[in-house]
């Protein structure tokens, strides 16, 4: 598991992508290179948070703004 801190950037792994496209999976169609790069997105975004055992409503909202957030984006990415 990496941690937020050593993460790689969102240009590490669309380079680490192209790389493996271009070198590893060679034979692969479009549509399942670009498929394979959709889930490595989805795998490099945050995970969702948990705000249970809160007893603050900023911190619940704030909570329920960020999975909201991150929903739509991986709503996004298909």
């Amino acid at each position: 598991m990496i941690d937020e801190l050593n993460k790689p950037t969102l240009y590490d792994v669309i380079a680490q992508w192209s790389l493996d496209s271009v070198t590893d999976n060679i034979d692969l169609d479009v549509p399942t290179c670009v498929e394979d790069l959709v889930n490595r997105i989805e795998e490099w975004l945050p995970k969702e948070q948990s705000a249970a055992g809160s007893q603050n409503v900023y911190v619940e909202c704030t909570v329920e703004g960020f999975n909201d957030c991150l929903t739509k984006i991986k709503g996004k990415l298909r």
